[in-house]
């Protein structure tokens, strides 16, 4: 009889982890992401074509080619996933003109691959979408002159309606590297926030404007730095509140480059100043997203005392304290570096990474909660051939589904509730039949 009672017992103990495991899964499986990167072709060394990852509610992973030219290198490819879940990719060619298409979440083109830009050398192209499901796409294109410009256009979530290209005007001597962010977590507030590295003769400095969704001025340019360093590889994140959060790589207060970051509020004034966070060796790549609470979620990459890469993350509240200190993501005796990091609309936080195999390198991602646990992750891509992040220019490489009203188009994927509930209903049923074995047992004995 006791053998009977430790047998039933240990039946239940695996039953309880093993739907324990199955429910976690199917939560995880749950996340809607996508993310863009640029695959090396087989047939062409010195080229790479524009691959999308979605990583869909249903737990299915799905690739598709969005370019397939043999001769042009196609590079620095952006990402934004519209509420309907419409997803506007944007990348450059050989550093000449922007180019754009539309996928839905099945992976199906609403919009193909479509010049632009009229160049001749436009490049580094990021994309948003406001609540109000106006696409901003803004880039670095030559003035004709000696310098470059910030230059942006709008679009609907299905890439038609493309307005004429604009360009923001008193801007320093140059740019590099211009990043949009939209809010994701507010569908009230349809305001971007374009940023670039301005330099002014001697430094690039940190310089933001704020457009409304029709682009209008709100705020016209401002410069949050003044430094006799360097500042760059931007990006920013529009938090519930209406605040922003912009980060950056400066020389900061240590030997290295370190974390530079500062809060605006929606009238462009500091809420928080220029900060930096120490870091002992250099930084790269940092990037930062909104939680629903108003929350920031800061990623970097970061060498070793032998130079290896591996990432690493903060979380701020809204006013810039910290909410979970500076914690290493992964662990590598090899350059793990290249992040982005983007957060649904429950909180769930993806970050996503290269991962170096021998020779080529893959895509993995990490999934935390808006407090910044780690709850798991994999791999995204298999690294055959080589799948290349750029992280160190500001653009979006992982989207997941914006805030505001669902436009016309796309395809809304549904939560399987089904699949959430089975393991438990499993459970109950397991538990009924060992019960009545057991009652029968008794009454036996």
């Amino acid at each position: 009889m006791t053998k009977f009672k430790i047998l039933i017992g240990l039946l239940l103990t695996t039953l309880v982890l093993a739907v324990s495991a199955n429910v976690a899964q199917s939560q995880f499986s749950n996340i809607l992401f996508a993310a863009v990167y640029e695959r090396d072709r087989t047939d062409d060394a010195d080229s790479g074509d524009i691959w999308v990852n979605i990583h869909r509610t249903d737990g299915v992973v799905e690739e598709v080619q969005v370019t397939d030219t043999e001769f042009d290198d196609e590079n620095n490819p952006s990402i934004a996933m519209a509420s309907n879940g419409n997803m506007i990719v944007t990348w450059d060619v050989e550093g000449n003109t922007v180019y754009y298409s539309v996928l839905d979440l099945a992976g199906n083109f609403i919009q193909n691959p479509t010049a632009l830009s009229t160049g001749p050398n436009d490049r580094d192209a990021c994309v948003a979408v406001t609540p109000n499901n106006v696409v901003f796409v803004v880039w670095e294109s030559y003035d004709g002159a000696s310098a470059d410009d910030v230059a942006y256009v709008t679009m609907d979530v299905n890439g038609n309606n493309v307005s004429a290209e604009k360009r923001i005007t008193a801007v320093a001597q140059d740019i590099t590297d211009p990043t949009v962010a939209a809010s994701t977590k507010n569908n009230d507030d349809d305001r971007v926030v374009i940023v670039w590295e301005d330099y002014d003769g001697v430094n690039d400095q940190v310089a933001f404007t704020i457009l409304d969704s029709n682009g209008n001025t709100l705020v016209a340019k401002k410069t949050i730095t003044t430094t006799t360093k360097s500042n760059e590889e931007i990006n920013a994140a529009i938090l519930p509140n209406g605040n922003t959060v912009i980060v950056w790589e400066g020389d900061g207060i240590s030997p290295g480059d370190d974390v530079g970051y500062a809060i605006i509020d929606s009238s462009g004034g500091l809420v928080l100043p220029v900060t930096f966070l120490a870091r002992p060796n250099d930084i790269d790549s940092p990037c930062v997203a909104a939680t629903p609470e108003s929350n920031s979620i800061i990623v970097w990459d970061e060498e070793d005392a032998i130079n290896n890469d591996d990432i690493w993350y903060t979380v701020l509240g809204s006013n810039g304290n910290t909410i979970k200190p500076v914690s290493q993501l992964t662990v590598s005796d090899e350059d793990v570096d290249e992040p982005d990091v983007a957060v649904d609309q429950t909180g769930k936080v993806v970050i996503i990474y290269e991962q170096p195999l021998s020779p080529d390198d893959r895509i993995d991602f990490s999934i935390l909660n808006s407090i910044g646990n780690n709850l798991g992750g994999g791999q995204l891509t298999d690294g055959i051939p080589d799948d290349t992040l750029d992280g160190d220019g500001g653009w979006r490489q992982v989207a997941t589904r914006s805030g505001g009203q669902a436009p016309v188009g796309g395809i809304v994927a549904q939560v399987n509730k089904l699949m959430i509930l089975a393991p438990y209903l499993v459970l109950v049923g397991l538990i009924i039949v060992v019960s009545t074995v057991y009652i029968i047992k008794r009454r036996k004995d």
